[in-house]
C-alpha cells in the first residue's frame, strides 16, 4: 500500500504528568506522556493577560519510550513532530471520536527537551505540586540550528535526553542505521 500522505502535528509545552510506561503484547514498550501548552494574549477592554492552556494525551513508540522513562518527568519542556490519528470507538450504540498523537521514531518524528524557562503555566505547575515525587524544574537551553555542531556520541553509550532525535536521513547529515534514522545526544 502507497503511503499518499498523513496528518503532521507540532506541539512544544511541558510534560504535566510522569510518564506512564506499558508493554503490549505484540507491539513492543510504548509511554503515554500528557503535554500541556500554554498561550498568552492581552484582553483588549480589561488590559488583563489571558493564558489559554490546551492538554494533549501523547502516546511515545519504539526508543522514544525508553527515552520517556529515562528523561521525561513532570515539568520538562518538550518539542515533537508526530502523526494525528483518528479512532472511532462504540460503547453503549454511541460512537466516538479520539484523536492520538502518535510519535513514531521509524516514521522520522521528532522529540526534544526544550527550554521552557519563561513559561508560567511551567512555574505555576511546579509551586502547586512542591513536595510531590517528581523532579524539580531545571532550565534547559535548545541545540545550536547548525546540525553539523553536534558532538560526537559513542555507539554503546546509554541515551541521554540532551537532544533526542530521530529524523529522516535527509534532514541529519551523516546519519546511517535501519530507516535511515540518527539519534543524536
Amino acid at each position: 500500500m502507497t503511503n499518499r500522505g498523513y496528518s503532521k502535528v507540532i506541539i512544544e509545552g511541558t510534560v504535566g504528568r510522569e510518564p506512564e510506561i506499558r508493554q503490549h503484547p505484540t507491539h513492543g514498550i510504548y509511554a503515554k506522556i500528557y503535554v500541556t501548552t500554554s498561550e498568552s494574549s492581552m484582553e483588549d477592554k480589561s488590559g488583563l493577560e489571558k493564558i489559554t492552556e490546551e492538554h494533549y494525551q501523547i502516546i511515545l513508540l519504539g526508543q522514544f519510550a525508553d527515552v520517556a522513562r529515562n528523561h521525561l518527568h513532570v515539568g520538562t519542556g518538550v518539542y515533537l513532530e508526530a502523526q494525528l490519528r483518528t479512532r472511532l470507538i462504540k460503547e453503549d450504540g454511541k460512537e466516538r471520536f479520539f484523536m492520538d498523537v502518535l510519535v513514531n521514531p521509524v516514521k522520522g518524528h521528532v522529540l526534544r527537551k526544550v527550554n521552557v524557562g519563561g513559561n508560567k503555566l511551567v512555574s505555576r505547575h511546579l509551586q502547586q505540586n512542591r513536595g510531590q515525587d517528581h523532579r524539580q524544574n531545571t532550565s534547559y537551553s535548545r541545540r545550536p540550528q547548525n546540525t553539523n555542531a553536534r558532538p560526537a556520541t559513542p555507539r554503546n553509550s546509554p541515551p541521554t535526553m540532551e537532544n533526542y532525535y530521530l529524523g529522516n536521513q535527509d534532514e541529519v547529515p551523516g546519519s546511517t542505521g535501519a530507516y535511515g534514522t540518527e539519534i543524536a545526544f
